[in-house]
Order: C-alpha cells, then sequence, then structure tokens
C-alpha cells in the first residue's frame, strides 16, 4: 500500500472510531499501526486486561472487534463469484481471527471511495440491525452456520441504542447463537 493509500485507511480509521465514540458513548480510537499492532502485541495487552484486536482500540463493554476497510472500489459480489478467494471473505476471516483473541464478536466496517460505510455481521447477529441485508455469504465450503456473515448499511447498525444492542446479544448468548467458531488459520 502507498504512502496515499495508508494515510487515507489512517483516515477512515479514525472516522470509524469518531462514529463509534459518539453512537456508543465511550471513546475508541484508531489502534497504533492499525491492526498490526493489536497482532503483535495481543498476548502481552491481554495479560494486562486490554482486549486489543482489529483496527479500533474498543472500550471494554462494546462486544464486538472491529476491522475498517476503505477501497477506491468494491465489487459486493466479488464473494459469489469467487467464494472464499474474494477479498470481502478475507476481511471476514481476518476480523473472526482477531475478534476470536479477545473473545468479542467480529465486526467489519467498510466503504467504499464516495459512498456510505457497511458493516458486515456474523449471521446470528443480522436481526441487530433491524433491516434487510443486502447481501448474506456463506462459505460454501463449509456446512456450519457461523461462516455465515451479512452485509447491511452502518446506519441501520447505529440506529440501535446501546441498550438494545447489549440486550439483543444477552438474549442471543442466552440462546447460543453468539458463539463463533474460528476458521482454520491458513496464513
Amino acid at each position: 500500500m502507498g504512502v496515499n493509500g495508508k494515510a487515507k485507511g489512517n483516515r477512515v480509521e479514525r472516522e470509524v472510531a469518531k462514529v463509534l465514540s459518539k453512537w456508543w458513548g465511550s471513546d475508541f480510537t484508531r489502534t497504533p499501526s492499525s491492526g498490526m499492532f493489536s497482532t503483535t502485541h495481543a498476548t502481552q495487552l491481554s495479560s494486562l486486561g486490554v482486549d486489543l484486536a482489529g483496527d479500533i482500540i474498543c472500550p471494554k463493554d462494546f462486544p464486538f472487534s472491529v476491522e475498517v476497510k476503505s477501497r477506491k472500489k468494491i465489487d459486493l459480489f466479488d464473494v459469489a463469484r469467487n467464494g472464499k478467494d474474494s477479498e470481502i471473505w478475507d476481511w471476514w476471516m481476518q476480523s473472526c481471527r482477531d475478534a476470536n483473541q479477545v473473545n468479542k464478536i467480529p465486526l467489519v466496517i467498510f466503504k467504499e471511495n464516495g459512498k456510505q460505510f457497511y458493516a458486515m455481521l456474523p449471521h446470528s447477529l443480522v436481526l441487530l440491525t433491524k433491516s434487510v441485508s443486502y447481501l448474506d455469504m456463506q462459505n460454501t465450503f463449509s456446512s456450519n452456520p457461523n461462516d455465515f456473515c451479512h452485509i447491511t448499511p452502518l446506519s441501520s447498525l447505529l440506529s440501535m441504542t446501546k441498550a438494545d444492542v447489549l440486550s439483543a446479544l444477552e438474549q442471543f448468548k442466552n440462546i447460543g447463537y453468539v458463539d463463533i467458531e474460528l476458521p482454520p488459520d491458513n496464513d
């Protein structure tokens, strides 16, 4: 990624942190050196009581690990054509691995230049958004229902209150739907 691409990525991560801070009522910040810092320091930070994974440092009461992506052009149907070889699916798998490190729920927030933000959430949580998802994705190489995820406008998630999100998550946990099974790491 070039200098301009990295600067754009940093800017978008700061924008997402600001939006999440306003929505959740707590401070969110961009992870230093983006997600690389959290990947290389996860064990040490966890021992200090800090759950750090993904591109955004989230408050303890925030149930998600956030991965942020920004591209000049995003083809939402790439995953339908290319399955597990699509860039969007790679984002989802990265988010699942990061979230698993800190026992949180994966959330990918992404946007195409000049377009609105979208959220990619686990299949079991799509009801949280109170909207029809734009695209349902499944890893066609697995029958595991946890391999499903949904893409919906981020505004749908942000329309919920913090209390509504926490209440809905508690209901899902009580019936066993929030357990995200980690896919094998093929890196």
